[in-house]
């Protein structure tokens, strides 16, 4: 297996597979805003996680897949649009971002992984086109509310989230 690997003036690391698809492996913990390059495809698993300063994040249309915990513990980041291209969310991708308040979603039959928002305490609003996207845990539905999707687990069937 023959990988490219290389990291940006960011200290952002990339690598490029055999087949020419590029992920976004790692970014520095220190990272505050930051605009993922338009040939990036994939958001690799743990690629922001605990990145705690990162406020912003700009994804282009040419990812396809965000990775398991992919921005896991982000407390600075407070909003994120998911392009339409974007056809899978890993498990617990946006967990623990504490002051994330809203998300947009353009694609309605993306899969999302299991807790992709666990811990999202402030998270208010999620902007979902129809039908649903399907989720990887049954017990985690989302329900429409005042032309928002909130996802609920049916354990605590009061809880939002």
């Amino acid at each position: 297996m023959n990988m490219e690997q290389w990291t940006d003036n960011f200290g952002v690391q990339f690598e490029k597979d055999e087949n020419g698809v590029v992920s976004l492996v790692k970014a520095p913990h220190d990272i505050q805003e930051y605009s993922v390059p338009d040939y990036v495809t994939k958001i690799g698993e743990c690629a922001f996680s605990q990145c705690y300063a990162l406020t912003k994040i700009s994804i282009p249309n040419s990812v396809i897949k965000i990775g398991d915990y992919a921005f896991f513990e982000c407390f600075g980041l407070t909003s994120v649009s998911i392009p339409e291209s974007v056809v899978e969310i890993g498990t617990c991708a946006f967990g623990y971002c504490v002051e994330l308040t809203s998300i947009s979603i353009s694609m309605s039959n993306m899969k999302l992984g299991a807790g992709v928002f666990v811990g999202c305490l402030k998270l208010t609003h999620i902007t979902i086109p129809e039908p649903r996207p399907q989720t990887a845990n049954t017990k985690v539905h989302f329900i429409k509310k005042r032309g928002y999707y909130i996802e609920y687990s049916e354990a605590d069937p009061n809880c939002p989230f």
